[in-house]
This record gives structure tokens, C-alpha cells and sequence, in this order.
């Protein structure tokens, strides 16, 4: 049967017309609510989406102006909002390389589905009013429909996610189940009832790597468990709870209270290494760990990768060896017998067993400060042996700082933390920074992210910038050192060096993912006062969605050159530039 639609009638042009110019705004007014939330995502790709309001809104028209007279405009007009609907969807198909990102999921705010239902009572409304002469059975439907859509604008949170009614539902039948004999446990229950409640309403996207059902068994598991764990292990069960979503920006703070290891570890590229040591272990320092109780250090490395959140492999290896030095954690992993930890160690070809006496300690406290965990205070630049510290070793608690070695025809900036200091302000230090790079034009460039944990990645971007549109004219070339401690807002600035200025990447993987979860936020577990920190936003600089961004030219660190004082990415980057 024809549509009306197709027929001259003035009254339905002119209806169309009114149809389009008000559902347009709405339209564009959906677009703009999602690009708002979506920061990251570049402003051309939500250019697609204009026409596509505009097409939204002529076929809304031309459904409006058909329901004066025939009610397939009625079938048009919810055929096109079904549209509307899955547009989402095909786009992030095409721009998303990521599955779980293909789904209605990654648009999850109630704000939104709100939004989207005020259009739907608003043409609803709109088609009760344009076809007066619809009969009373179509009027009753078309007021039902509107009165249902407009109790969901009343029962929808802003902060709902549209797929987790059930999965709230769930966490409040299956917890509420459980019934102790003490306050004690009933709040750890509570604690853990809010844990796993507020966290996928919060979180952009929880289940994003993790199985739903896997997740909920693991918490009925534990909840089951809590008379019989201690308050420790409680935390450091939460802990592991919360690393099954695999954010590393998604985490249960421990350090408060944990005992701590008197020495510091580092996972070389040939095996795991004590760092540092207090005063009394001073002797431990270069030496290998074999086994840590009965456990091989390799297996060990493995077993406690369970309370790490991580998204790579260089973010397990970065914070196992932090957490290989807390007493409680070792009891936790079963890697100790309930006394001190013993490692058996090898240094100068003797293997050798050493009995720890750990600590209640904020973690590293008091311990010796050559070590390589990154966050140390490193002000020194000469060992305590008399040898010279290298570049990356020097001024760790300094945010930004560079210096140039004429001798070397090398500029040398380390960007630590992605935070500006009050006493310099980054602006003006980045000015200075390329004034020294103009009046030496034929220095090479490293830019130094190793030891660059996060922060604001727009702090580099004036540099960057500037790479980008007179780094080519330079007759020295530009590098950048990456590692598994650069991470956060540091892999932005990766990428950015990367992709837009051309900059040659050297090291190891990063820590983080180019493409991760971020903006982090924290909220405190009511009964106990844990500390949760959790991403609040999704950032998508890159169309590489690997699971790090990988140099072009890797440099491993070994222990020998470690405790030499040897950079390799330094010898690397000299290397390159003189072939």
C-alpha cells in the first residue's frame, strides 16, 4: 500500500516540516550529549553523525506527516527510531576496533537513555496529535506507550547503566542471603555488596574484559568465606576481585598497615633482583632470587599477578615485585608458612638462604634509595660506590627537568610525572626547553617517559605541537624512551610523540594499554574505610589497539647493566644517530 507521504498534500508537507524542525534540535542535542562524554574521540568523527541527524529528523517529518492519513506512518516512524538506535552501534563498529566497544554498552549513561526516551514521548505525542482521526483502540496504544516511557524518565538514575537492572538485582538477592554471627562479618559483607554494586554503575564499561557470570561466582565465593579470612585477607580478597576486570586504573589501595619486606625487588630481563635493602641487608643488594619459600621466583612473579589489575604483561611485572615484599601477600599467595619469608638468594655464583624480618611499614620506608621501583626519591646523581648515576636514575622526584650534554651533542629531558609544579610552571619551562633546542639544531632529542606514571597528558602537548611542525626541519633526530613505568596519561603522550611528530620510540612496552580506561576517581568502602580508585572515563587515541605501545627499537635493561650504571637506551639512541 502506498504511504501518503508520496501524495502532494499540503497539510502533510507542512506537518513534516514542523515534525523536522523540532525533532532536528533533539537530534542534535543526542549528538553533542555523547560527544561530551567522549572527549578523547576526535571532533571528525562526530561530524558523521550530523547528516545522520538530519536524516533522523526529514524521516521523522515524513513519518509524522504520513500518520494523517495512513497508519503505516506509524510503522515508518518506529522503523526509523529502531535506526536511530543501532546508528551507534555501526559507528563504533567502524571506529572501534575493540569487540566488547561494538555493543550498546559503550553508550550507558541513564542521561542518555533518558534523552533518548524523551524523543520517543515526544513523537508519540506528536502522532496522537497529527492524526486526529485515529480510532480510540490507536489512541489508547499510543497513550499507553507514552505513559510508559514517560514513568521511565522518573525510574532511570542518570548514572544507570542500561544493561545492569538485572545484574543489580542479583548483587542485592544473592548477598542479602548470607547471615553471620558477628558485626564484624556483617560489615565486610557490606563492604562487599557496596564493592561490587557501585563499581559497575560507576565504571564506564566493568564487564569490559571480564565475564559477567565468573565475576558473580567469585563474589558469592567470598562473601560465603568472609568468618573464616582475616581482615588482611579480606582486603587483599577484595583486591583480587577487583583485578579480574583488568583496568591497572581500577584498584583496592593495601599499602596502609601491610607489612612490608625490608628490601626492594626489580624483575630484569634476566630474572628477579633485590635493589635495595635497609642498612642491616645493605649486603643483599645485586643479588638473584631463586625462590621465595619452596617457590620458584618465576612462579612466584606468576601466582601474585592474581591481585594485580593489569592490561599487559609489563604492568605484571612492574608491581609484582612490589608486592612480593609484603608479608601479608606472601602469607595471602601461600608462598610462606605463616613465619618470616625465606629466600634463597645467589650472588657471585653462591647460593645462600636469608630469613626476613618484615615490618608494620609504609611500603620501601627507611630503605636504602638505590633502587629502581619508580616513586623513590633519587636527588643524588653519584652512587654511594663513587660512580656516576645514569640520566634516568637522577632527579626521579623532580616532575620535569632536562639538561644538555655538549660533549654528546644530546639533550636530555626527563618528563616524570605529567603534573605541573607551582614553583615552575610548564609553560615557561617548555619555552626555555625549545630555546635550547633551536640554538643547538643539530643535538638529538630524548625525551625520557620511563619513569612517567600519569597525571595531565595536555601538559606535553605545546611540545608535541611543536615537534610535529619544525621537528622535521631539524638536522638532529628526536627520541623518546618508553617502559613499563610509563603509563596513564605518560601513554598518551607515546602516542601523541609517535603519531603526531614522528618521534622514534625506544625501550620496552609500556605499562599501559594505548587504549584504556582512565580519568581516575575514588571512593571509601563504608564499613572498613578501604580506599578504591576506579576510571571514570574511556580513552581512544589510537585506531592500534594492541595491548601496549611498543618501541621501534626495543632496549632491555639487564641486572649487569643496572648495577654498572649502564643505560642501554641511551647507548641505543647514541648508537642509531652516528650509523
Amino acid at each position: 500500500m502506498q504511504l501518503s507521504v508520496f501524495k502532494s498534500s499540503s497539510a502533510s508537507l507542512l506537518q513534516a516540516a514542523l515534525a523536522f524542525s523540532a525533532m532536528f534540535p533533539v537530534t542534535l542535542v543526542v549528538v553533542l550529549f555523547v560527544a561530551a562524554t567522549m572527549p578523547s574521540v576526535s571532533g571528525t568523527f562526530w561530524l558523521a553523525y550530523v547528516p545522520a541527524s538530519i536524516f533522523f529528523a526529514l524521516a521523522m517529518g515524513l513519518a509524522a506527516g504520513s500518520l494523517r492519513h495512513r497508519s503505516a506512518g506509524m510503522a515508518v516512524l518506529l522503523l526509523v527510531y529502531v535506526w536511530m538506535l543501532l546508528l551507534p552501534i555501526t559507528a563504533a563498529v567502524a571506529y572501534f576496533p575493540i569487540r566488547p566497544l561494538m555493543t550498546p554498552y559503550w553508550i550507558p549513561y541513564g542521561a542518555l537513555i533518558r534523552l533518548i526516551f524523551v524523543g520517543v514521548l515526544f513523537m508519540l505525542v506528536a502522532s496522537w496529535r497529527f492524526r486526529r482521526t485515529t480510532g480510540s483502540r490507536e489512541r489508547r496504544l499510543i497513550l499507553g506507550l507514552a505513559a510508559v516511557f514517560l514513568s521511565f524518565l522518573f525510574f532511570i538514575r542518570n548514572d544507570d547503566h542500561l544493561w545492569e537492572f538485572g545484574y543489580r538485582h542479583w548483587a542485592k538477592q544473592a548477598l542479602d542471603s548470607h547471615h553471620y554471627s558477628t558485626a564484624r562479618d556483617d560489615s565486610w559483607l557490606k563492604d562487599l555488596r557496596w564493592l561490587v554494586t557501585e563499581l559497575p554503575e560507576r565504571h564506564p564499561n566493568w564487564f569490559y574484559r571480564m565475564d559477567r557470570v565468573s565475576f558473580q561466582k567469585e563474589t558469592e565465593e567470598l562473601a560465603r568465606r568472609i568468618p573464616e579470612l582475616t581482615d588482611q585477607q579480606m582486603v587483599l580478597s577484595l583486591k583480587r576481585l577487583t583485578a579480574l576486570a583488568q583496568d591497572a586504573h581500577t584498584d583496592i589501595r593495601i599499602r596502609d598497615g601491610m607489612t612490608s619486606l625490608p628490601v626492594t625487588l626489580y624483575s630484569f630481563s634476566d630474572g628477579l633482583f633485590i635493589t635495595g635493602a635497609e642498612d642491616a641487608y645493605r649486603q643483599m643488594i645485586g643479588a638473584k632470587v631463586i625462590r621465595i619459600g619452596n617457590t620458584d621466583a618465576a612462579e612466584a612473579l606468576e601466582k601474585v599477578s592474581v591481585l594485580i589489575p593489569n592490561e599487559n604483561r609489563m604492568q605484571r611485572l612492574k608491581a609484582a615485585p612490589q608486592l612480593l615484599v609484603m608479608q601479608d601477600v606472601l602469607d595471602f599467595l601461600g608462598l610462606t608458612d605463616g613465619g618470616h619469608p625465606v629466600f634463597t638468594l645467589e650472588k657471585t655464583g653462591t647460593q645462600f638462604s636469608v630469613s626476613f624480618n618484615p615490618e608494620a611499614q609504609p611500603q620501601n620506608a627507611g630503605i636504602a634509595d638505590d633502587t629502581i621501583n619508580r616513586g623513590e626519591p633519587q636527588p643524588d646523581v653519584v652512587e654511594k660506590d663513587g660512580t656516576a648515576m645514569p640520566l634516568y636514575r637522577q632527579n626521579r622526584d623532580v616532575n620535569y627537568w632536562y639538561t644538555r650534554l655538549p660533549e654528546k651533542q644530546l639533550i636530555y629531558f626527563a618528563y616524570n610525572q605529567a603534573r605541573e609544579l607551582k614553583d615552575r610552571p610548564i609553560r615557561p619551562f617548555l619555552n626555555e626547553l625549545k630555546s635550547t633546542i633551536q640554538a643547538n639544531p643539530n643535538d638529538t632529542l630524548l625525551i625520557d617517559l620511563r619513569n612517567n606514571g600519569g597525571g595531565s597528558s595536555s601538559l606535553l602537548e605545546p611540545l608535541i605541537g611543536y615537534l610535529a611542525s619544525e621537528g622535521p626541519a631539524r638536522t638532529g633526530k628526536v627520541y623518546a624512551a618508553i617502559g613499563r613505568n610509563t603509563f596513564s596519561s605518560a601513554v598518551l603522550n607515546a602516542v601523541a610523540l609517535r603519531d603526531e611528530a614522528g618521534v622514534i620510540l625506544i625501550g620496552e612496552p609500556t605499562g599501559g594499554r594505548p587504549n584504556h580506561f582512565g580519568e581516575v576517581k575514588t571512593l571509601t568502602l563504608p564499613a572498613s574505610g578501604v580506599k578504591v580508585c576506579y576510571s571514570s572515563k574511556y580513552f581512544h587515541p589510537s585506531r592500534d589497539d594492541r595491548d601496549a605501545v611498543y618501541p621501534h627499537k626495543e632496549a632491555l635493561l639487564t641486572s649487569e647493566d643496572y648495577f654498572a650504571g649502564k643505560d642501554p637506551v641511551l647507548e641505543l639512541v647514541l648508537k642509531m644517530r652516528d650509523e
